[in-house]
């Protein structure tokens, strides 16, 4: 058991309901960084933890009642060198027959490296989120498995006109037109992205006015670490002025040639 409190820094102290001394175990003091010992004057360990967090500390009060929360987050400052670290505490009364504490059972882990991966995650997430949003001109939107919309960025917004609120939860064949909807066009896009990981589409959609415009996009499958779909993204820019350029143009080119064969005819029926 000791080895194991060891590798996992975690250690085991007992709080009397009335007193002012604890016992600990040799993890504990390592991880608050005091003296190896089997006994801690309460008011020595408490004074490790940063004032922001004293309202997660036990108080006499409360110890006497037997009505210290059983779980809390704090950070302490370490007794020998000052180091910060994050505490996860957890811990159980023992009651004498009539129901009233005698003294408070528990452990405390040392969850600083989980606390900081976990930071760090939420500022990457956060970094993510802004570069979602400060994109305006390309529709970037997340998918569940099941094809429902989870993300909808402002850029997804502006090109279709659904707020977020309105398209989140919906099926992505909100922003199909009525006949790719009834050719079961949306379940199409996203089997082929699950069968082949990515696929390229251009076609036309349909904003939330009713309005058709042309897109340009893809759909990826996201995946677990089990390889399973888990997801997907849809990405998609509106090109229709480039769309109806290169009609215009090629009516343009067709009526030329058209011309030009008239033309030819004419001056052939004229020999």
């Amino acid at each position: 058991l000791r080895l194991a409190q060891k590798a996992g820094r975690i250690g085991v102290f007992v709080v009397p309901a009335r007193g002012e001394v604890m016992q600990v175990s040799e993890a504990f003091c390592q991880i608050f960084g005091l003296p190896p010992a089997a006994q801690a004057p309460i008011d020595v360990v408490k004074a490790c933890v940063l004032p922001e967090d004293r309202d997660a500390r036990s108080t006499r009060a409360d110890r006497a009642e037997g009505a210290t929360p059983p779980e809390a987050e704090y950070r302490i400052r370490r007794a020998d060198d000052g180091e910060l670290r994050w505490i996860y505490r957890r811990g159980e009364f023992v009651r004498d027959a009539t129901g009233a504490p005698l003294h408070m059972l528990g452990i405390v882990q040392d969850i600083t490296e989980r606390k900081l991966a976990a930071l760090r995650l939420k500022e990457s997430e956060d970094y993510f989120n802004l570069m979602l949003d400060s994109v305006q001109d390309h529709a970037i939107i997340t998918l569940d498995e099941g094809g429902r919309i989870v993300l909808w960025n402002p850029g997804a917004q502006e090109i279709f006109g659904y707020k977020a609120g309105e398209a989140v939860g919906q099926g992505i064949e909100l922003i199909f037109t009525e006949e790719d909807r009834a050719v079961d066009a949306p379940r199409a896009e996203l089997a082929a992205a699950a069968v082949h990981g990515r696929t390229h589409d251009e076609r036309w959609h349909r904003r939330r006015n009713g309005e058709r415009f042309y897109t340009s996009g893809s759909m990826t499958a996201m995946r677990d670490g089990e390889g399973r779909v888990c997801g997907f993204i849809k990405i998609a820019r509106d090109m229709t002025e480039q769309q109806t350029a290169q009609q215009a143009l090629m009516e343009a080119r067709n009526a030329a040639e058209a011309a030009n064969l008239a033309k030819s005819e004419f001056l052939a029926n004229m020999r």
